[in-house]
């Protein structure tokens, strides 16, 4: 929720709460005509990452979370 609200004071910015495999989360960006995707799954979570993933380009990177922060 930090980084959330950190990243809206810059970019229009999503949160869900709602338990879902990533496929649909994408699904639902995709709906939305978001053009970038961050999550936090179990793994990520455990090692202090975030996933992220350009919808238009498909490019996929998984950065630690202090450096998504900045």
């Amino acid at each position: 929720i930090k980084v959330a609200n950190q990243k809206r004071k810059t970019t229009k910015t999503l949160v869900e709460y709602t338990p879902r495999n990533f496929a649909k989360h994408f699904k639902i960006a995709e709906k939305s005509k978001a053009t970038m995707v961050a999550l936090i799954g179990e793994n990520e979570l455990k090692n202090g990452t975030i996933y992220i993933k350009n919808i238009n380009t498909k490019e996929e990177i998984n950065l630690k979370l202090e450096d998504f922060e900045k």
